[in-house]
């Protein structure tokens, strides 16, 4: 008998996908014990595992905002084999789990702080820039928290969840004097630089539309 999709099954096959999606996402928030982070060096190059161009007392210090799945799996390793940069900092709602983060990235518990205590960073003079990595609605909410205590911002793509929250992130920057950049890596490879260089010089002609199409695999089946 030929399967019939009906709106009873429909109903049924979503609500289990989302209660699977649910307890896949609080298994992840319960802790990073399934997550191997490097630790960060403390050394001033004297671990080749760790390419440090600067001695760590010389290099930047980060806060990070956030210890969702895009910190553990990829910024906080990548942290850990900067050249020029420090963790110095986090802040999360998770208190177990930054206190866990913070001893394998030698952060000290005085630097760890719950979001209610995010202005404390103003006063930490190893903090040099905050690195923004929360829910994209989230993004205006602190990097206007982070302008007003004076630091420089570094916030996650998108920027924002519409055009008047990116002004405002822009205008309050702007205002502290601080600086805000946006971490996407695409413009800063050679083809997107060289295809700007172009429509700048006006070498395309007149520039009436853009396209564009990202495309992604999220299936994790270890291949």
């Amino acid at each position: 008998m030929p399967f019939e999709l009906t709106r009873r099954r429909l109903v049924r096959r979503a609500a289990a996908g989302t209660i699977a999606t649910i307890a896949g996402t609080q298994a992840e928030a319960a802790g990073p014990a399934n997550v191997d982070l490097p630790a960060l060096s403390n050394s001033t190059e004297t671990e080749a595992r760790v390419p440090n161009a600067d001695i760590r007392s010389r290099r930047l210090g980060v806060a990070v905002v956030g210890l969702g799945h895009l910190s553990l799996q990829q910024i906080l390793p990548g942290f850990g084999e900067t050249k020029h940069v420090r963790l110095t900092a986090l802040v999360s709602g998770d208190a177990a789990k930054a206190k866990t983060i913070a001893g394998q990235y030698g952060v000290p518990d005085g630097s760890v702080h719950d979001y209610a205590a995010f202005e404390r960073l103003r006063d930490d003079p190893d903090v040099d820039f905050i690195y923004i990595v929360l829910p994209n609605s989230m993004h205006r909410e602190y990097v206007e928290r982070a302008a007003a205590i004076g630091k420089h911002v570094l916030c996650e793509k998108p920027m924002a969840t519409s055009s008047a929250d990116a002004k405002v992130m822009i205008d309050a920057m702007r205002a502290a004097g601080r600086k805000l950049m946006i971490a996407y890596r695409c413009q800063y490879e050679p083809t997107n630089r060289e295809a700007m260089r172009m429509t700048r010089a006006g070498e395309l002609g007149e520039l009436r539309l853009i396209q564009a199409v990202n495309g992604q695999n999220n299936a994790d089946n270890g291949q």
